[in-house]
């Protein structure tokens, strides 16, 4: 059986004209029966409330300052699985847009009020393009593993729940360029073309390869170790090895200071934020950590943990919310991984801990003193 051809289009107002960029077609299915299954499939995806992430800009060359990430965050009405109210959210979670979905059999459509790339506006490299969602009028759609796919030509929207959702959540966030969250194919072939070499060396120079790497592992744990922030012990609630004085030395936010972009400042009369640190409590302006849980506003939340490159961070578990919260612990000798300028650098040397929010990405940056 055939279905009906419908197109997800992409609309750009530019001073040439307007120039159509991307269409979703509709496709033909295998058999009646192939058709059949995949109606009944859908009938039965059941609620699909939560926040998804997809690629609402991706530019022609790999210039990862440039590429848009936006949240679409679904909440359901009633218990039918076929209206929901939709909020799609621009970069660094500034500006948003709230609409509606609607479920009927296999297909889907989505009306929201403002134009997908209007949510990103007053932004560094802003340009007028990508996948606009705000009309999506009965398209098909699919639902597998936490991706929803429209179209036949799918855009793809990842839960925050998916691996892939959580690293378009850091680009989304501000948290993470997407250089950062995704090496690039030529990083990825070099790591491979390295480790094709290392497995075709002799055996002599294979065990003297493994002994190196255990040695430089066993340093790196030491270095971690004597750097006088444990990890392990932060994540049990115990942050006697944070005891000292902690100095608020710069920020970064959207459009800071009325700069487009995303900016750091080290301008003394931005820096007021303090950080305390006691055996059991890590507070912040905004929040306490203590244990597993945020406290905001005198309710608690909880928090999950997870390391990467010898840091540790701390994000809400529920991220679907009004203001994301999270926090970074970077041992000395552990690079933060935050894009920097505006004379802005890292002091490796020592301690440091990140202190992130939703609201317009606003980061700041702590030093052991």
């Amino acid at each position: 059986m055939q279905h009906g051809i419908k197109r997800l289009v992409t609309t750009l107002v530019v001073a040439s004209g307007v120039v159509l960029l991307a269409a979703c077609v509709g496709h033909n299915t295998s058999s009646t029966s192939s058709s059949s299954a995949s109606s009944t499939t859908h009938a039965r995806v059941a609620n699909l409330s939560g926040k998804y992430y997809f690629v609402q800009y991706a530019p022609a060359k790999a210039q990862s300052s440039t590429y848009r990430v936006h949240a679409l965050v679904l909440h359901r009405r009633g218990s039918s699985n076929q209206r929901y109210v939709a909020q799609e959210i621009g970069m660094g979670g500034t500006k948003r847009s709230r609409g509606q979905l609607v479920v009927k059999s296999n297909r889907v459509s989505l009306t929201l009020p403002h134009h997908s790339w209007t949510l990103d506006k007053g932004r560094q490299g802003y340009v007028a393009a990508g996948t606009d969602i705000s009309k999506i009028e009965a398209l098909t759609f699919t639902f597998h593993k936490g991706v929803l796919g429209i179209g036949s030509n799918p855009v793809r929207f990842y839960s925050q729940r998916t691996t892939k959702g959580k690293q378009y959540a850091a680009v989304q966030a501000g948290k993470r360029t997407w250089a950062q969250a995704f090496p690039s194919k030529h990083q990825q072939t070099a790591q491979a073309s390295s480790s094709s070499s290392a497995s075709n060396s002799s055996s002599s120079s294979s065990s003297s390869a493994a002994t190196s790497s255990s040695s430089k592992q066993a340093a790196a744990k030491a270095s971690s170790t004597n750097s006088g922030m444990n990890l392990t012990q932060i994540q049990q609630g115990n942050y006697s090895s944070l005891a000292g004085s902690w100095q608020e030395v710069a920020v970064a936010g959207n459009n800071l200071g009325g700069q487009p972009g995303y900016n750091w400042s080290q301008d003394s009369q931005r820096l007021t934020d303090q950080l305390t640190v006691t055996n059991n409590q890590v507070t912040t302006t905004e929040f306490t950590l203590s244990g597993s849980s945020f406290n905001i506003d005198g309710t608690d939340s909880a928090v999950k943990f997870g390391q990467n490159a010898g840091a540790l961070e701390a994000d809400l578990v529920n991220q679907d919310v009004t203001t994301n919260y999270s926090i970074e612990f970077y041992p000395r000798g552990t690079a933060v991984n935050k894009q920097f300028n505006n004379g802005v650098t890292d002091d490796t040397s020592k301690n440091r801990i990140v202190v992130w929010s939703s609201n317009n990405g606003y980061t700041q940056y702590f030093v052991q003193q």
